[in-house]
């Protein structure tokens, strides 16, 4: 059953939100040995926390060969941290997380390209895989470098 890209990415963008500054603050610091956590490596690690679900499901319907739905579940993932972006609620955590949005749609994109590639049985490092560039002049006209070949 295909599910809405849109709906998929309303629940992970509000689970994305849900990650405070507070919450990153208290991730950094010294933990139970001595080694020190960086805000930022906390910031990253909660983010990707909430991400790895769906990073899951992603894998999970390239295994199984499902094509259609893997894209959905990409889409949903960009969409997602495209928004939480362009969010209030990432306002808060930015000095933390500049990078994330953008750097985790990126390994998102090579996953889902790298799986097509391992659907077909090809051993070619790059994929003809591309998001649709009319899903990204709508739904994410800034990040035009989906639809680049650095993508």
């Amino acid at each position: 059953m295909t599910q809405s890209f849109e709906k998929l990415a309303r629940e992970i963008e509000d689970a994305l939100g849900g990650v405070t500054a507070s919450d990153i603050l208290d991730s950094s610091g010294r933990g139970s040995g001595s080694d020190y956590k960086y805000p930022e490596e906390a910031a990253s690690e909660l983010l990707s926390n909430v991400i790895d679900l769906y990073i899951e499901q992603l894998s999970e319907h390239c295994r199984e060969k499902n094509d259609g739905e893997a894209l959905v579940v990409c889409q949903a993932i960009i969409l997602a941290l495209y928004n939480f972006q362009c969010s209030e609620e990432f306002d808060e955590v930015e000095e933390y997380a500049a990078e994330f949005p953008e750097e985790c749609g990126q390994r998102v994109i090579q996953l889902w390209q790298a799986q097509g590639l391992a659907n077909a049985g090809s051993r070619n490092l790059h994929s003809n895989r591309k998001i649709p560039a009319d899903f990204v002049m709508r739904y994410t006209p800034e990040w035009k470098w989906i639809v680049s070949d650095k993508a």
